[in-house]
């Protein structure tokens, strides 16, 4: 009953047919492309890999957001500043795991309890932020 609710509430043509096309035309685009082998995977050991990724990932992510803003008429969502710190963050973060060229060294030097509690703190300083 609650998704039945949602859907009635929630459906607008445009909206979902500009999502449907928007992540279709992402991922034909990867697809088409081989992005990961053909692009990312060309900056193995550097740094700017994580920025790639950044980019991949804020792409799909951010694009999406805008179209909810659009179709919503919530543009002061990008106003957040919690919005944008927890958005920021968790894409710096995945970006930071699948690019970063050292990560599984550097994992592997610590205890999965450390680990834990640096990714709690950067959590709470990006919630501060």
């Amino acid at each position: 009953m609650l998704l039945k609710n949602h859907w009635v509430s929630d459906f607008s043509v445009g909206y979902y047919l500009s999502l449907l096309v928007f992540l279709a035309v992402c991922l034909l685009l990867n697809y088409h492309f081989n992005f990961q082998n053909n692009v990312l995977d060309q900056y193995t050991d550097q740094p700017t890999r994580m920025l790639w990724y950044f980019l991949f990932y804020g792409l799909a992510y951010y694009g999406t957001c805008l179209l909810i803003a659009y179709f919503k008429n919530k543009f002061e969502l990008f106003q957040h500043h919690n919005f944008m710190a927890l958005s920021l963050f968790g894409l710096i973060i995945l970006s930071i795991e699948s690019g970063f060229p050292l990560v599984n060294f550097i994992t592997s030097s610590f205890s999965p309890l450390s680990c834990f509690r640096l990714c709690i703190a950067l959590f709470i300083i990006a919630l501060v932020l």
